[in-house]
């Protein structure tokens, strides 16, 4: 597991786009409902269009690269 990986689960969840679960409490049950809670629920597949817009409005990487150093010339 990567570092970033739990605080962006939470994040997700935070904003209704998924549901979270500890490792310890998945059963085949449990997994069978939550999947088909997000498949089948319009408000997880609509928070994730909602990260979606915000996340491709968003400059590009390369956009803050030349932001940077454009900001440390000035400097």
């Amino acid at each position: 597991m990567f570092a970033e990986q739990p605080s962006n689960a939470a994040r997700i969840t935070e904003i209704g786009a998924e549901l979270a679960f500890t490792i310890e409490d998945v059963t085949v049950p449990l997994l069978h409902e939550a999947v088909s809670r997000v498949l089948e629920e319009p408000s997880f597949r609509s928070a994730a269009r909602g990260a979606q817009r915000r996340a491709l409005a968003l400059p590009p990487l390369s956009q803050i690269a030349a932001d940077l150093e454009e900001l440390s010339r000035a400097c």
